[in-house]
């Protein structure tokens, strides 16, 4: 077992704010059908140009019901795409829902929001994607570990509503991003109404881009 801790709190503050009810941007011409019908056909296996992604994340309500995925797919030359797939329709009841790739309309659902409800008093760990998220749940068994859609730049994006009155800390990938996350994260949920929030940093020495799938691997 390595001796190294994940992650180390660096800085706390706390908020209140009041909570706002979502509202879904329709300017698109096409709005999500959540949670998704139990009689909606299956979701395409693969990408028309991607091909079959390497791993699959299903986005759940607070009921468990669910609100869509976010697959990764390896192209070549080692980079790694992101596609969101998500059940929608036209503005128009009246037109035939289909699956899409393109993501959730702003407020767009966190990645945890099952588990969020399922532990209401549990300390709440905010990791930058999903690979990590699903990492950290095994190293932090007493938290609650969660993230947003679409990559570091997105956080705006999510509702974070759900975490008013909780305990926060964030744990950012080692790497310009990641703190650039960590910061805008940081403020959302203090204006959220988060009760504390703490960002914290990576172990010295570790590369760049370390996170908590990292930490895993070296456990």
């Amino acid at each position: 077992m390595n001796s190294r801790a994940p992650f180390s709190p660096v800085s706390r503050s706390s908020g209140t704010s009041r909570r706002a009810p979502p509202t879904f941007d329709r300017t698109s011409g096409w709005v999500p059908v959540v949670p998704v019908p139990a009689d909606a056909p299956r979701p395409p296996a693969a990408h028309f140009k991607l091909g079959r992604p390497i791993a699959t994340w299903t986005y759940t309500d607070a009921a468990g019901d669910v609100l869509g995925h976010v697959l990764r797919f390896d192209v070549a030359g080692g980079e790694k795409v992101f596609r969101p797939l998500v059940f929608m329709r036209r503005t128009t009841r009246e037109a035939r829902a289909e699956w899409r790739w393109e993501s959730w309309p702003t407020p767009r659902p966190l990645y945890g929001l099952r588990e969020l409800a399922e532990r209401p008093a549990a300390p709440v760990v905010i990791t930058e994607g999903e690979k990590a998220c699903d990492a950290a749940r095994t190293l932090l068994l007493s938290a609650v570990v969660i993230t947003s859609p679409n990559g570091s730049k997105s956080a705006a994006k999510s509702d974070w509503s759900m975490l008013r009155g909780r305990d926060v800390v964030i744990w950012p990938d080692a790497d310009a991003a990641g703190f650039s996350y960590a910061r805008a994260v940081a403020r959302l949920v203090r204006e959220a109404g988060a009760t504390s929030v703490a960002v914290a940093m990576p172990p010295a020495g570790v590369t760049s881009g370390w996170d908590a799938a990292d930490a895993l691997a070296e456990s």
